[in-house]
């Protein structure tokens, strides 16, 4: 990588004598070791010398699902999002040759009651065949950063509807289209609103996908109606 040393600060250009290092444009050249923050080639960098170290022990993702990796002759499959690994395994000696496969180039924590994945705690009822997907504290926290004020009449829907007018010919138009404008701060706290929950609804609570749908459809110019109580506005 190299950096103009316009952009290094003094400390740093004298701790290093980097100005006998520049090149004639003053460009300072660096040889990255490991991972760096912001850097967009990280995530294929890393990506790449994972699959280059398992294939080693046999472990590779699948050609059409690229998140799914499995063993050439082990009945072992996991799932990987980002960093976390989720296993699925017939013996605990096929765990451990996944699990010193990896020891053997990274640093790693092992939860072998696998109750926690990407955010989510995770009940197993194996006798029963089924799974609870929680996050417990998500929604309060969630509501507390964005300071929500508690509505004073019940919400007993996730989302709004336009009632319709059964025997006209045309319908009013939706309250939205003629509510007044938010400011940019009311702007960055829709998105903020959107960006917080889409993940929960995704993972936990699919009834609330239509009214981030709704937001995400009008955030780039949000009205007070899109908060459905004009209290919490800002």
């Amino acid at each position: 990588m190299k950096i103009h040393s316009d952009k290094i600060p003094p400390e740093i250009q004298h701790e290093y004598n980097t100005a006998n290092l520049a090149d004639t444009k003053r460009y300072v050249y660096f040889e990255i070791g490991k991972g760096m923050y912001g850097l967009n080639e990280a995530d294929i960098v890393a990506w790449k010398e994972l699959v280059h170290h398992l294939k080693q022990y046999g472990y590779e993702p699948m050609r059409l699902t690229t998140g799914i990796w499995k063993h050439r002759t082990k009945p072992t499959i996991f799932v990987l999002t980002v960093d976390d690994f989720g296993i699925e395994y017939s013996s605990n000696r096929d765990l451990q040759h996944l699990l010193q496969a990896l020891k053997d180039r990274y640093t790693i924590t092992v939860d072998t009651e696998g109750t926690q994945y990407c955010g989510m705690t995770l009940e197993w009822h194996y006798d029963k065949g089924f799974v609870d997907v929680s996050m417990p504290g998500y929604v309060k926290e969630a509501l507390h950063q964005l300071q929500h004020r508690v509505p004073s009449k019940p919400v007993h829907a996730p989302h709004q509807w336009k009632v319709i007018q059964y025997g006209r010919n045309q319908q009013q138009p939706n309250e939205d289209e003629t509510s007044p404008k938010l400011g940019p701060d009311g702007k960055k706290h829709i998105q903020r609103i959107t960006g917080k929950f889409l993940y929960y609804a995704r993972a936990i609570d699919h009834t609330m996908l239509v009214a981030l749908n709704e937001l995400g459809r009008q955030q780039a110019n949000p009205t007070r109606e899109n908060y459905g109580s004009r209290n919490n506005a800002p």
